[in-house]
């Protein structure tokens, strides 16, 4: 029922009504000008004008209740990777959406009901995605759902999981049951596929070095198989046959390849085909090698031990590029080290790595002495005391690409030994994780890198990488992100310029029909960082197909995003003209074609059955939508009814003010017929 409620204090009203009476009272009850009747009869008109004026006053509102009525969610989840599509035609994909749709269309009477895609993440809505991982979409689905009234999750999938975790343990915390629809063929059919292939991605030259080779044969027993090692010129380089024994033949082989010519070699291992083999994609596979003259040299300084020493290790050595070099004597040399890495450096060995000409990495403690670290003055005054630190990744960081997958891995990191207080980043640099306080962005850095003095340096106000290192397994089932970061990271501090001239970066790993981030930079004469001047690239392919293209001009240096190049080899030449001098960088680009979708088409239904029995859900087959459907429709869910409070105001009614207006004109047309006017 409403009630009236006031703005002002109710009390007001007491106040009003004896007012109204006194004047009222005065006005018309002590004159003898009307007759009693009269008299009372006015009196009272006037005192209710007075009361209701008064009234309105103190703004009075109907406060009255109603309830909103929320159905249930259901939450549909459809696979949209690759795999599905290679083994289902077009006719069998409508005629199952077309169900799907009807499905959903039926249930809304009942349910509130929402549809999501996945591949790679969440929002992959287009058909043929190359990844799939389906933890990454599970967790950020549940962030979408948390707290909302879910019925149900409907997963359709083909449980062929490329990345990420396979059950991601989300199913078993799930904030609903999953019902899972198994798409694909799960049949054991004719196949020859390449699992693995493990190889180090650069190779000193005049060495060699193993690949090894994991590949597999299904229902191929009794017959030959033959698996190569080609170049980029397709010439066969090595060659071994294998007489398969059984329908289930997993082996393993070894090839040597030789580090002859220096820069960046394209090969292939192939497995011949045959004619009954429906799916050939997974015969073979493309992979570079980086040929080098030297490697580089980085050298760790930790005065103690740490676990994140053995996380930047482990990280740096997987790449052949680099050797590394643990050092605890604050006084080794520095001749022979490219990048120094220095942990909770003292004031001694800070100035002596600083005055250096090295690329550095300094990770700081809020125990270090940072009285000399004048190219960044506000650190020198900042109160420095301990705090967890969890961080943020900045996704306008363009010093080197990171991609989407990246940035989506490293949304819930776990927190840094970090630093308390807020602290604006050294002038000039480029931050790449911020610090965030309770899902609050701020711009305190936590990584930041960036030039002073014509090298490059980069900044971490905090330790406890390990962690990052093993909240990337977790999430990924290895360790590849992490180390990449890493890489990355070491990579731009090495390849700083250190004389005049262009300098070209483009990542080592690109996919075919995927977009390729370029980053430039020229330095003059006097070791500035300019971009005046239009600098022109040119792609060469192996086939002799020409691509030229111009780079952007950002705040000091150049960018330009490539699309659409098509698998192989590409030369590349950079060329800029600057005050009658011309300036050129060149090398080469491998682009890889991704079958990793295409790798296995086999389904996995037994996954599938798993999530949806360790969440309290049920598994259906893809010929049981029907089944589906009833179970659905049959559901026990909960209609919330949440109650809304409803003001109205009285001035919104137009009823009082007339009602005022016909008490005024009664008054004065009383008194005009009375003869008192």
């Amino acid at each position: 029922m409403p009630e009236v409620v006031f703005s002002y204090s109710p009390y007001w009203l007491i106040i009003i009504v004896l007012l109204a009476a006194g004047l009222s009272y005065g006005y018309y009850l002590r004159t003898n000008t009307f007759s009693k009747t009269q008299r009372w009869l006015l009196a009272s008109l006037r005192f209710l004008v007075l009361v209701l004026l008064g009234f309105l006053a103190l703004q009075p509102h109907f406060n009255s209740e109603s309830y909103r009525e929320e159905k249930p969610i259901l939450v549909f989840l459809e696979d949209q990777s690759a795999s599905i599509s290679a083994v289902e035609d077009s006719s069998k994909r409508i005629s199952r959406q077309g169900k799907m749709s009807s499905l959903q269309a039926s249930l809304t009477e009942k349910f509130n009901v929402r549809t999501f895609n996945f591949g790679a993440n969440l929002s992959d809505t287009s058909v043929d995605v190359q990844e799939t991982n389906l933890g990454l979409a599970l967790k950020d689905l549940s962030g979408r759902i948390y707290q909302e009234n879910v019925a149900a999750l409907i997963l359709s999938s083909d449980g062929i999981i490329n990345r990420g975790s396979k059950l991601a343990t989300l199913s078993e915390k799930a904030l609903a049951p999953i019902y899972t629809l198994a798409l694909g063929d799960s049949s054991s059919r004719l196949d020859l596929a390449l699992t693995k292939v493990l190889y180090n991605k650069a190779l000193l030259k005049g060495r060699s070095q193993n690949i090894s080779v994991n590949f597999k044969a299904e229902n191929y027993a009794g017959k030959d198989l033959d698996i190569k090692l080609l170049n980029s010129k397709n010439e066969v380089l090595a060659e071994r046959r294998f007489r398969v024994n059984s329908d289930n033949w997993f082996e393993k082989v070894v090839f040597k390849i030789e580090g002859e010519k220096v820069g960046l070699q394209l090969y292939r291992i192939a497995i011949d085909a045959l004619s009954e083999e429906e799916n050939t994609i997974n015969n073979q596979k493309s992979f570079s090698i980086d040929v080098l003259d030297a490697k580089e040299r980085i050298g760790i300084f930790a005065p103690n031990t740490h676990p994140d020493i053995a996380a930047l290790t482990r990280a740096l050595s997987k790449d052949e590029n680099y050797e590394i070099k643990l050092l605890q004597d604050e006084n080794a040399n520095l001749d022979s080290i490219d990048l120094i890495i220095a942990m909770q450096s003292s004031k001694a060995l800070f100035n002596r790595i600083y005055n250096s000409t090295k690329a550095l990495w300094l990770i700081a403690s809020p125990n270090d002495d940072f009285s000399d670290w004048n190219f960044w003055p506000e650190i020198k005054s900042f109160r420095v005391e301990a705090e967890e630190t969890f961080v943020e990744i900045n996704p306008n960081f363009s010093l080197f690409p990171i991609y989407q997958s990246e940035t989506n891995l490293w949304t819930n990191l776990p927190p840094l030994d970090g630093f308390y207080g807020h602290i604006e980043g050294p002038k000039g640099f480029s931050t790449l994780f911020f610090k965030n306080i309770a899902n609050i962005s701020t711009s305190t850095p936590a990584l930041t890198l960036g030039e002073e003095k014509g090298r490059r340096m980069a900044i971490s106000l905090g330790l406890g990488y390990w962690r990052w290192r093993i909240y990337a397994y977790k999430q990924m089932g290895d360790f590849e992100s992490f180390d990449g970061l890493i890489q990355k990271i070491a990579k731009y501090l090495l390849s700083q310029a250190k004389n005049e001239g262009l300098q070209i970066e483009v990542p080592r790993e690109n996919f075919a029909n995927t977009p390729i981030n370029w980053r430039a930079s020229f330095i003059d004469a006097s070791g500035n960082l300019v971009n005046d001047s239009e600098l022109r690239l040119k792609l060469l392919s192996e086939k002799g197909e020409e691509y030229n293209y111009v780079f952007q001009k950002r705040l000091k240096d150049y960018a330009l995003n490539t699309k659409g190049l098509a698998e192989g080899k590409y030369h590349y030449r950079a060329n800029l003209s600057r005050e009658d001098k011309e300036y050129q960088e060149e090398g080469d680009l491998i682009i890889e074609l991704n079958r990793l979708e295409l790798q296995n088409l086999k389904a996995e239904p037994a996954l599938l059955r798993t999530i949806a029995q360790s969440s309290g859900g049920k598994f259906y087959h893809q010929n049981e939508i029907a089944l589906l459907s009833e179970d659905l429709s049959n559901l026990e869910a909960v209609t919330l009814n949440y109650p809304l409070l409803n003001t109205s105001s009285i001035f919104s009614t137009w009823q009082l003010f007339f009602v005022a207006l016909g008490l005024l004109g009664l008054e004065w047309l009383l008194r005009k017929l009375w003869g008192k006017i």
